[in-house]
């Protein structure tokens, strides 16, 4: 999940390993990783994402992990922290001064998201080739939406909705499912 730091004006990447149960960290800037202000957030989250998950029963629902003979859920509570690992080796950092922190955090979620989590330097070292990739595709998408006609469901407010067509906010009728 992409982090944002406000006060330091900087993002990061969270990825949990649920199977390791390990929060690993993605920074681009090596002197804000230690910096106290990102450890007390990322700490929060260690605590935070295993309570919510207990809590809302999602642990019972995994019949992919086997509480207790995996290695790291053996003689710990799910509600434990979740262990830190902080990349920073094992991924490109940002030059100093500038403010490519988004970029590098939406190229970290696509590594990752692909299995990979050490990324290669090399393939970040023109991050302004990304920045123009990840432009064209936005462009590439949007163009393909409005040739498709397509709304996005975060668009249908009001005006927008009845001029595509839509019917009038309380003319629309709300599906939920059944409970089981």
């Amino acid at each position: 999940m992409p982090v944002n730091l406000v006060e330091n004006f900087h993002w990061l990447l969270l990825v949990f390993d649920i199977k390791d149960r390990q929060l690993y960290v993605y920074d681009s800037m090596v002197r804000a990783n230690r910096h106290k202000t990102v450890e007390t957030l990322v700490d929060k989250f260690s605590i935070i994402i295993p309570l919510y998950l207990s809590c809302t029963g999602f642990y019972g629902k995994r019949k992919d992990i086997n509480f207790k003979s995996t290695k790291a859920y053996i003689e710990k509570p799910v509600t434990d922290p979740l262990d830190i690992q902080w990349m920073v080796a094992e991924i490109p950092q940002q030059k100093e001064g500038s403010v490519d922190c988004g970029v590098f955090v939406a190229a970290f979620a696509e590594y990752v998201s692909l299995g990979d989590l050490a990324i290669p330097k090399e393939d970040l070292s023109d991050i302004d080739q990304h920045r123009r990739r990840y432009g064209a595709l936005l462009w590439d998408y949007a163009t393909k939406k409005q040739e498709d006609g397509s709304i996005s469901e975060s668009e249908v407010t009001g005006r927008l909705a009845r001029r595509k067509g839509a019917p009038a906010k309380n003319e629309r009728t709300r599906v939920q499912r059944k409970k089981k």
